[in-house]
């Protein structure tokens, strides 16, 4: 390997570091309280199967990638209603056109009490392009969920001056001139990020300033009347 492609490599996981600081931990608790059969839903090459202690992971995506187990749309999941005890979405809900749709399909495969846990950004650059159609706040994402999910949790990540490490390490995924800029402006700003901005997040208790947020719910018993 070239000095050059290393150290991309390098940066690339610096920048993995500053956007996903909270998901790790968020992720590693909420699989702690899944057990049974959870579909990890939209898992592009991720897998949770560490932390789902004794739990089956089914990994899905709308593309082929190495250890995705089914192909499908989660605007048309093809599972029977209540297969799942859990379902993880893990920077998934912006990249589907009807967030609602998804919500519904999510809530007809799994089993009351099951659980669900999701993370989406906020205050963060456009990715995947075109595929990136939604940010949520809080209230989105309660107005989404609440239909038949109780909130256990929702929480902000990378809040307040947090926030602002973001750009600097995106550059590394923009697709123009600018991008050779992230040689420097990665590791710039994972060292403003690390040695400043994470010390100081005691400061801000608001969601004002968020990059993006952690959700985790548990499915309501059915109502009359829907289906299940």
């Amino acid at each position: 390997m070239n000095p050059l492609s290393w150290y991309v490599g390098f940066i690339g996981r610096l920048a993995k570091a500053v956007t996903r600081a909270d998901n790790a931990v968020f992720f590693k608790a909420a699989c702690s309280r899944m057990s049974g059969t959870v579909l990890n839903l939209g898992c592009g090459r991720s897998t949770f199967a560490k932390w789902l202690d004794g739990a089956r992971e089914i990994r899905v995506d709308i593309t082929r990638h190495q250890g995705v187990m089914v192909v499908c749309d989660a605007h048309a999941l093809p599972f029977r209603k209540e297969a799942f005890t859990g379902v993880i979405m893990e920077e998934v809900l912006e990249h589907c056109r009807n967030p609602m749709l998804v919500s519904r399909e999510v809530a007809s495969i799994v089993v009351q009490g099951g659980r669900i846990a999701l993370s989406v950004p906020f205050m963060f650059p456009m990715h995947d392009v075109p595929n990136d159609f939604f940010r949520f706040t809080r209230y989105g994402l309660e107005s989404i969920w609440t239909e038949s999910f109780s909130i256990v949790s929702l929480n902000p990540r990378l809040p307040g001056l947090e926030t602002f490490a973001i750009p600097g390490v995106r550059l590394l995924h923009e697709k123009n001139a600018i991008k050779p800029l992230a040689l420097i402006s990665v590791p710039v700003s994972w060292l403003v990020w690390k040695v400043i901005l994470r010390p100081l997040r005691f400061m801000y208790k608001g969601t004002f300033l968020a990059g993006g947020f952690l959700l985790e719910g548990e499915r309501l018993a059915r109502k009359k009347g829907e289906q299940c």
